[in-house]
């Protein structure tokens, strides 16, 4: 069964998230404004399983640049 776009995208930003950062106690993720509520939810989880700090930065996705 494939996977939907939003769905890819909440897995694809949970797996990276997830990866070991080089002794950081931060992560900065980026995404666009109508990810914003997922996005806070994947953050309160990393956060919670993880210890480290999860920033989450929302906005027009052509202002990313």
């Amino acid at each position: 069964m494939p996977c939907s776009i939003p769905r890819r995208v909440a897995l694809t930003a949970l797996l990276l998230l997830a990866l070991p950062a080089a002794r950081a106690e931060e992560v900065v993720a980026a995404v666009a404004a109508n990810f914003a509520g997922p996005m806070q939810q994947i953050a309160a989880g990393f956060e919670k399983g993880t210890g480290h700090k999860a920033l989450v930065s929302t906005g027009a996705t052509g202002k990313f640049y």
